[in-house]
């Protein structure tokens, strides 16, 4: 989950880069961290009943909350920093700390462990999407 800024130097002096202000930029709420959790929900979508920006949880600039329904009908908040993916309550909308003490990388890994249908979500997936590139190449062979 690491962003990476690129500036380009173009030769010209015109003036200095205020470089305090492109971090804030980068780590507002509003822009780093909904990109990435919408980001995040068009990936999982298929693989839950339901998966939205808590709507309660104050973002802050070093994390955003979502609520997350497993393809079991089981609730949770799940918590996206740079630190990872973590679940830290039971239900939506909530933090409970007992809960929060496994950080994973991806959301496929968080998802691995809090639903047990989500392995078999993500391989029908990928079987479907493989046959359609199956079929798309059979068709321009021929």
């Amino acid at each position: 989950m690491l962003r990476c800024l690129l500036i380009l130097y173009h030769g010209q002096q015109a003036g200095i880069l205020n470089f305090t202000t492109i971090l804030d930029v980068m780590d507002s709420p509003d822009m780093m961290w909904e990109e990435e959790a919408r980001a995040v929900i068009h990936d999982v979508q298929a693989h839950v009943k339901e998966i939205i920006i808590s709507p309660v949880l104050q973002s802050t600039n070093s994390r955003i909350y979502l609520n997350l329904t497993t393809l079991e009908s089981q609730p949770f908040t799940v918590e996206l920093s740079s630190a990872g993916f973590r679940s830290v309550a039971k239900r939506h909308d909530t933090i409970e700390e007992s809960e929060a003490d496994t950080y994973f990388d991806t959301p496929y890994a968080l998802l691995s462990v809090l639903s047990p249908a989500f392995p078999e979500s993500f391989a029908n997936l990928l079987r479907i999407k493989l046959e359609g590139i199956n079929k798309d190449g059979a068709s321009t062979n021929e």
